[in-house]
């Protein structure tokens, strides 16, 4: 095929039907230092992130290439009963101390810290936010099947938002909680059914879109809520669940949505160690069928490799901008790094040599 016509393919969009589903590539395993990692931000191009029970009141600046821990916070006046996620605002970061397996817990707190602290300094101080589910009257313990459990946390406009885990119905009810130091008592306020534990959450502002992470006695899934008003998530327009493949650990905990990638944290789980997972998903216009989603190839911009996200029988073929092809292969997990730097053309063609995408793809 001439360069001309690679490059005019391009500007079409292909839809491919899959079981909403996306892979997810190991970005690397992470340091035995985070090893029971339980929730991750994106703040100044830091990755940070916490364990959850056992560990003592720190806050890690994660390298994301190596999984190193590069940088130690100590919240001095806090204490981790069982953080389990972690979110932020302009100004601030919110640390979520709700952990509840069991139900009985009468001291659940959000951990309120300045950013700018948190950047410049090896200790901070945090102000607490202490709350109740108004709902909840029985504090005997319930292990694993309480609906009063929650490992979830958003911030959005002037507000936190609490997505429980239900281990007794698999949904997740929403309670909205100030950020003003206090003590609340929070009724629920929405609900959702995405068929899993819910682990972690994120909010884009910028495109106004949720991205929950879970999983159920099997695998982990994300879960995508956009198309809604306010803090009126559960009549959002688009409500969809993906399941997650992954090669390591499926206890997904941790999720950041950083441009189009996720990053997802995953704790050390039998004999799979804790580990950063990378992913893309691309949607279809929402007038498309809700079993429909763009695949393209991940991670792009990249250093050394691509996945092919497609389920079935692919064939990946690479151009440079000569019109030569540099590379064909059938694998699924391609290394690119003979490769120089610079811009190449990809096809994506199934078993009956069909193309099923065309993408640019960036080698740095």
């Amino acid at each position: 095929m001439k360069l001309a016509k690679i490059i005019l393919s391009i500007l079409v969009t292909m839809s491919f039907q899959t079981n909403a589903q996306v892979i997810l590539d190991i970005q690397t395993e992470l340091n035995t230092t985070i090893s029971e990692v339980s929730g991750i931000i994106w703040i100044e191009g830091r990755l940070i992130g916490h364990n959850d029970s056992g560990d003592d009141a720190n806050l890690y600046e994660i390298d994301p290439v190596s999984g190193e821990v590069i940088r130690t916070v100590m919240v001095e006046n806090a204490t981790n009963i069982d953080w389990e996620d972690i979110t932020y605002d302009e100004d601030y970061i919110y640390i979520a101390d709700f952990g509840n397996n069991d139900g009985n817990r009468t001291n659940l707190m959000i951990y309120k810290i300045s950013k700018s602290d948190f950047l410049s300094m090896p200790t901070v101080i945090a102000d607490t936010i202490k709350f109740n589910y108004a709902e909840q009257i029985d504090f005997s313990p319930g292990p694993y099947s309480t609906n009063f459990d929650a490992e979830s946390i958003i911030s959005l406009d002037d507000s936190l938002y609490i997505f429980t885990k239900n281990w007794g119905d698999f949904k997740s009810n929403i309670y909205a909680l100030s950020k003003s130091p206090g003590d609340y008592t929070i009724s629920r306020k929405d609900s959702l059914d995405p068929n899993c534990m819910i682990t972690g959450a994120t909010y884009s502002a910028v495109a106004n879109e949720i991205y929950l992470c879970g999983y159920d006695v099997r695998d982990p899934y994300i879960y995508y809520i956009t198309g809604f008003s306010g803090d009126h998530f559960s009549e959002a327009t688009t409500k969809r669940r993906f399941e997650a493949s992954v090669l390591g650990s499926i206890q997904i905990e941790g999720i950041e949505y950083i441009d189009e990638y996720f990053y997802l944290a995953a704790e050390a789980r039998g004999g799979s160690k804790a580990a950063l997972y990378m992913g893309i998903i691309n949607f279809l216009d929402n007038d498309k069928s809700d079993d429909q989603e763009v695949l393209r190839l991940f991670p792009n911009p990249t250093t050394g490799s691509i996945h092919i996200p497609y389920p079935t029988d692919t064939k990946c073929i690479i151009y440079d901008l000569s019109g030569s092809i540099v590379l064909s292969t059938n694998k699924k997990h391609i290394s690119l790094s003979h490769l120089k730097k610079g811009l190449y053309i990809t096809e994506v063609r199934n078993a009956d040599n069909e193309l099923i995408l065309t993408q640019q793809i960036v080698k740095n």
